[in-house]
């Protein structure tokens, strides 16, 4: 993590910073492997067949893969740990795994949205152990261990005899980089506006929010509408509405990043789902199971079928 073209300072601060770095890289890779404890090779999804945010996170490997390679090749060790734990602790922890914890916790096992969940995590914990094996190499040797066997490696079953992870050009999707950049910039400011609603304690958790977007944008207003579905996904919220509207109200939280936009959130008027933790309407609609929405009674039906 230092530059060794210049004096390498050392200080207390400075090895908590990195035992702190080390730890949240850590943290990430343990969160990739732990689920992937049911996954194999002849469970992946075909590419496309994957979705949308699982491509999207595809293609923020492939970049982060071609930056770092040129920069191990250029020997820039310090900023090739940079781009890594960016990448970790930014794309994957902050958004990207956060916004999966749904898919893979509560959705049917064998389901396509968890498989394709696995197959992007599974492409991305491989290509992080191998790029930082020269970094972590006990570490990630210990992640090797457990990844080369969900993974069916029989000849290399040390990760530094492993070949450096080639770049897949086909996962390079510069216009979902957009999008989901632009998403993200949204999210940020709808996050803001669920904590402001958290302090007031209004409402405890994300999930217990409805969150109201008024657009005066006619071309942010298309993104959004062809992205509601996702919107409730990424921002980790019960439900989404969407509105036009010619001028806001001093009530509404205007996010600084994104013109045009405007937030308001609100408590949700729905029971809780005691599987899944969101509110929804169909809770309490179905007399065998009461406590649960319709998603989570059509998994748990689906297993009772299938047992």
């Amino acid at each position: 993590s230092c530059d060794y073209t210049d004096d390498v300072r050392i200080s207390p601060q400075i090895l908590k910073s990195s035992a702190d770095s080390y730890r949240k890289i850590r943290n990430t890779l343990r969160f990739l492997l732990g689920n992937l404890y049911d996954f194999a090779p002849d469970k992946k999804v075909k590419y496309n067949k994957l979705l949308e945010i699982d491509r999207w996170a595809l293609s923020s490997l492939a970049g982060l893969l071609t930056e770092v390679t040129e920069d191990f090749e250029q020997f820039r060790y310090d900023k090739a740990f940079r781009r890594i734990y960016n990448f970790c602790i930014h794309q994957m922890s902050h958004f990207y795994l956060d916004v999966l914890k749904d898919r893979l916790y509560t959705f049917d096992k064998e389901s396509s949205g968890r498989r394709s969940a696995q197959t992007a995590i599974c492409e991305i914990l491989s290509a992080l152990t191998k790029v930082l094996a020269p970094i972590l190499s006990f570490t990630t040797e210990e992640v090797w261990r457990h990844l080369s066997k969900i993974l069916n490696v029989q000849d290399s079953s040390v990760v530094l005899l492993n070949a450096w992870p080639r770049i897949e050009r086909r996962w390079i999707n510069l216009t979902l980089d957009k999008k989901m950049q632009q998403l993200s910039k949204i999210r940020d400011g709808v996050l803001k506006a669920i904590e402001n609603e958290r302090e007031k304690n209004i409402i405890h958790s994300s999930l217990e929010a409805k969150v109201n977007l008024f657009v005066q944008d006619d071309k942010l207003y298309r993104l959004l509408q062809e992205n509601l579905e996702l919107l409730v996904t990424i921002f980790i919220v019960s439900d989404v509405s969407l509105e036009k509207i010619t001028s806001f109200s001093e009530s509404m939280l205007r996010p600084p990043d994104v013109s045009g936009l405007a937030v308001k959130v609100e408590k949700i008027d729905f029971p809780k789902c005691q599987r899944c933790w969101n509110y929804r309407v169909s809770v309490g609609k179905n007399s065998k199971h009461p406590q649960i929405c319709q998603r989570c009674v059509e998994v748990i039906e689906g297993r009772e079928k299938d047992e």
